[in-house]
């Protein structure tokens, strides 16, 4: 689970809605569904990603 600031969800929501790189929507997506609880398991299938992938990306946004 990943907890974000009111702030953070807002500017997490924006990207989502105005990002033309699909990459980058992927990877703002799987952050959008670990803080909405998802587990990295369920966001890995339904992002067509591996789990690996989803730990890093969720680490990256963490340390940014």
């Amino acid at each position: 689970m990943l907890e974000l600031s009111r702030a953070e969800r807002d500017g997490l929501a924006e990207a989502l809605h105005t990002t033309r790189d699909r990459r980058h929507w992927v990877r703002l997506r799987a952050v959008w569904l670990a803080a909405e609880g998802r587990g990295v398991a369920a966001i890995a299938a339904d992002l067509g990603a591996g789990q690996s992938s989803v730990f890093e990306w969720l680490a990256h946004w963490r340390r940014a």
